[in-house]
């Protein structure tokens, strides 16, 4: 069993031994009240044969009231005949200071009801132990329907523990089985792919295969029991066929099948079904927002799918004349962003994750060697071009570049730039928006870690279950409860943030 299996095992023990004590103490409050009626009916009983006899009675009996000359009324007699206590259908009881209170007041015995009262014979003192006894069982059974819908709430939030489960690692599938992991932890996904009606045209095209196959292997995630483990298999198949990088022994890098991924998604579940436009190049003209606009709409002509909906941001590049100060624009489309990490080689420096963005967006400085040319004055110049993001996505994806070609080593020309890297759990975005009136803040919900060096490494995953809000930890087979990631990483490689 998983770790979090393991847990839910103990709370059930738990569980259990607690309600064993609960149902000892509820039959003994029971057996108490009972007694008390006992009582209440004997005095009933003395009662009736005085009135027959005409004159006083006194019981015998050690559970009988004491001598009283008044008759019962009949406010009496409709109170004593009352429905039997709600402490029959008790059910649970989880908190320890309600069972010492109800352990206090089920000590009443039928002792307790001798008095010396006339006002109403010997009733006065039944009516405070009834009513003790019933306000207690009542507290009791209020507080233990509490429990109850505290535990089936429990018992709920187990059920959706949906996308818990472990993926087998094929043969060095580890980069596949992390991004799929990410993946799983967004809801929308997994809804789309749930849908009989949304997925319909998938279906029907023999083509999409691999949104097929990703398709069945949602389903399957999400209707497999919690800590159990599914094969992609064929889904790996499918992303074979389609590619063949992806097969053989060899590892990979995670964030681009990542990008293949959802590359492959976007094309297999476009709803632009009819023949796309033809190509061209945008004028360019107009004002910032209308070419901004124009990229777009035309973007959409050619893309429009679940991808898009959830990952699709738009990038704008601006270049300044230094001649002149014309300002040009350039828009693309964007599911990820790589961001360097500031430093180089293997070190353990520490940055932050604003210093990884404000190096993506600063400006940078082309020289005239570049070969640029100012479309306003036509003149070949230096300039500055800057990054920032037009339109932000409803799942942003952070690639940490830690991947270079910068070094050499023995084995590859590659080197990897361990630095540890400072994130937020929440982030706000809005420094390197073009719009400050935009949604910019935004929450955590998945990381993929790359552990280790470029020969030996290996991938695995933290992720926020999107049905269950907790997070935990996928490492291929193995899932475990975790609590929320460590915020300062050498491994952290993709992160995936939510709009808030």
């Amino acid at each position: 069993m998983v770790g979090g299996d393991s847990e839910y095992g103990y709370h059930n023990t738990r569980t259990r031994a607690a309600h064993a004590q609960n149902d000892a103490i509820i039959h003994k409050t029971f057996e108490e009240y009972t007694r008390l009626r006992e009582g209440i009916r004997e005095a009933e009983l003395a009662e009736q044969r005085r009135d027959k006899l005409g004159g006083s009675l006194t019981s015998t009996s050690s559970g009988a009231y004491g001598s009283g000359s008044s008759p019962l009324s009949l406010r009496d007699r409709e109170y004593v005949s009352s429905s039997p206590p709600e402490a029959r259908r008790v059910q649970t009881r989880t908190s320890s200071q309600g069972l010492s209170g109800l352990r206090s007041r089920s000590t009443y015995t039928t002792s307790d009801l001798k008095t010396t009262s006339s006002a109403y014979g010997n009733f006065p003192k039944t009516r405070e132990v009834y009513s003790s006894l019933t306000s207690a069982a009542r507290r009791s059974s209020s507080d233990r329907t509490k429990g109850t819908a505290t535990s089936s709430a429990s018992s709920q939030k187990e059920l959706d523990k949906k996308a818990c489960v472990g993926l087998s690692n094929l043969g060095n599938t580890c980069f596949m089985n992390s991004i799929l992991q990410c993946l799983f932890g967004v809801k929308e996904l997994g809804e789309f792919f749930s849908d009989d009606v949304e997925t319909g045209q998938i279906v029907r095209n023999r083509e999409n295969k691999v949104a097929k196959a990703f398709q069945e292997l949602v389903r399957k995630v999400l209707g497999s029991d919690i800590g159990s483990v599914v094969s992609p298999s064929g889904f790996h198949e499918k992303v074979k066929m389609k590619d063949r990088k992806w097969g053989g022994m060899r590892q990979h890098d995670s964030q681009e099948f990542l990008q293949f991924l959802l590359n492959v998604l976007r094309e297999q579940c476009n709803r632009i079904a009819e023949k796309k436009p033809k190509y061209k190049e945008l004028d360019g003209k107009g004002s910032q927002e209308d070419q901004a606009h124009e990229a777009l709409k035309y973007y959409k002509s050619w893309h429009d799918s679940v991808i898009d909906d959830i990952f699709g941001g738009l990038l704008e590049s601006s270049i300044t004349c230094d001649n002149c100060n014309h300002i040009s624009y350039c828009f693309d489309p964007f599911l990820d962003l790589s961001v360097p990490v500031p430093g180089s080689g293997m070190n353990s420096s520490s940055v932050n994750l604003h210093d990884c963005l404000s190096k993506f967006t600063e400006k940078e400085k082309l020289e005239d060697i570049e070969g640029y040319k100012c479309e306003k004055c036509k003149k070949q110049s230096t300039a500055c071009k800057k990054l920032t993001v037009y339109k932000m996505p409803r799942v942003v994806i952070l690639h940490l570049k830690r991947f270079s070609g910068g070094g050499f080593s023995r084995f590859s020309r590659f080197s990897k730039n361990s630095a540890r890297v400072s994130f937020q759990m929440e982030l706000d975005f809005g420094r390197y928006c073009y719009s400050s009136s935009e949604p910019s803040r935004y929450r955590l919900f998945a990381i993929s870690h790359h552990s280790g060096s470029l020969t030996g490494g290996h991938y695995y995953a933290e992720v926020e279950n999107a049905y269950d809000g907790c997070w935990y930890n996928f490492n291929d087979s193995m899932v475990t409860n975790c609590r929320q990631p460590d915020t300062s990483s050498s491994t952290a490689y993709v992160l995936f943030y939510r709009r808030i």
